[in-house]
């Protein structure tokens, strides 16, 4: 069984209540399957903040796998992956 580590950050961890929390799989997981799992235990205002009516990711949303930023919901997951849902870096 494969376990990844979720991290919220900014307005997502207001929305989700949770920091960080643990997802178990045992088959083959993609971004898109990981997304789905973390709408349903996020709540309602959580997928409306990083999903649009067609169910794409809002464009001012990071997902980062292992620090690298992934808009592709086709993205393989492995065990030991860490994501963060977070919002981009403000420069100035």
């Amino acid at each position: 069984m494969g376990r990844i580590k979720v991290r919220y950050l900014n307005v997502y961890y207001a929305l989700t209540g949770k920091k960080e929390e643990t997802v178990e799989f045992a088959d083959p997981l993609t971004l898109g399957d990981l997304v789905e799992k973390v709408v349903q235990s996020g709540g309602p205002k959580f997928k409306e903040s990083i999903l649009d009516d067609k169910n794409a990711l809002r464009p001012h949303v990071w997902i980062l796998v292992n620090r690298v930023r992934v808009k592709d919901f086709q993205e393989e997951l492995h065990d030991g992956d860490r994501v963060v849902f977070s919002l981009p870096p403000v420069g100035g």
